[in-house]
Parts: C-alpha cells; structure tokens; sequence
C-alpha cells in the first residue's frame, strides 16, 4: 500500500464541476486509471502504472463531480490555483466512454433535474 501512495503523491488533483446537461456517470469499478500520453506514443505493455509518466486517475463522485488525479507535467487542467475546473460537453461524454469501458458489469446514471 505505502508503494501505491508514494506512486501517486506527485500527482495534482482537482475536482471538476460538470457544466453540461448530461451526469457524470460511475460504475461497479468507480475508479478509472488512464494514461492518454502512452496511448498516443503506442507503448507497448501497461499503460496506467502508478509510476508511469503521463497516469490520470478519475472517480466520479456524483452527477455534478468528478475528482481527477493527474500528472501536471504532462496536463494542464485548468489555472495552476484553480481547484474546481468546469467541464463541458465534450469532457463529460470522454469521462463517460472511459469510465463505461473500465466497469465490469454495471454502470450507475443518475438523473438530475436541471
């Protein structure tokens, strides 16, 4: 365990704010590991180890929230004093597809009203 945190520590982490009419959804596995700049480069082998250069992690908390964990030598997620980014649309729909292709069984929606 103390490995999977020292890891992990040197990631930013904010929360991000859906601004869309569409809900953040979850999953039977909540928590996504992603890993864009190593699927763009082609690497061979895992992709979302804890010590790779480029790792995001999301866990989306409700319809209106999400939290991301992310390398920001790599990313830029809103200004640097920023801790809550507003999210639209297309981010909404990107979290989603990534957090359907990691579930296992069971994917939750919650309706909002708007």
């Amino acid at each position: 365990m103390k490995e999977c945190l020292d890891g992990i520590q040197d990631l930013e982490i904010k929360l991000l704010k859906n601004n869309s009419d569409i809900g953040f959804i979850t999953s039977d596995n909540p928590i996504v590991f992603y890993n864009q700049l190593l699927e763009e480069i082609k690497f061979e082998g895992a992709k979302t180890g804890i010590i790779h250069r480029g790792l995001i992690i999301l866990l989306p908390l409700s319809p209106l929230y999400c939290i991301i964990l992310y390398d920001s030598k790599v990313y830029k997620i809103g200004s640097k004093k920023q801790t809550i980014v507003n999210v639209d649309y297309s981010d909404i729909n990107n979290i989603n597809a990534l957090t359907f292709l990691s579930s296992d069984k069971i994917i939750y929606l919650i309706l909002r009203n708007m």
